[in-house]
């Protein structure tokens, strides 16, 4: 059964429940399957592969392209610069096991990962500095 994307906020928000324990992953899972608009199997991927890019951890299920980015974009909202980070390991990890097992290029996936490890990540306290940087270059110098 192909997975709509439409489908793919509401997985997110679910999984993200889930993680956070809000609700149980069987609860979970129920409310993606609903009215067959998923399969079970296919409901627990999504709950999985979300806890796997919080975690860092490598994920064996794939969902498709349109979902991962969707994910991304809204873990790094979410959970900031370590869930980005988590989520790049994690992708990246994916990405080396289906390739070393289907003997494919996820070009896609690739493209994803190349995305969002390009965004610059600044800590706090660099964003903090950088700031103050910009703000001293643009104040105009004071004579004496």
């Amino acid at each position: 059964m192909k997975i709509s994307k439409d489908l793919t906020p509401i997985a997110y928000d679910i999984s993200k429940q889930v993680f956070e324990k809000i609700i149980t992953f069987k609860e979970g899972q129920n409310q993606l399957v609903g009215d067959k608009r998923m399969n079970p199997n296919s409901a627990s991927d999504y709950i999985n592969n979300f806890r796997c890019m919080i975690e860092g951890k490598r994920f064996t299920r794939t969902n498709n392209a349109f979902s991962i980015e969707y994910f991304f974009e809204n873990i790094f909202k979410d959970y900031g610069v370590n869930g980005l980070t988590n989520s790049l390991v994690a992708l990246k990890l994916h990405i080396e096991y289906y390739e070393g097992i289907q003997k494919v290029k996820m070009y896609k996936m690739r493209n994803i990962y190349e995305k969002y490890l390009a965004i610059p990540i600044e800590s706090p306290d660099e964003q903090e500095q950088n700031e103050i940087i910009r703000e001293l270059k643009t104040t105009p110098k004071i004579q004496t």
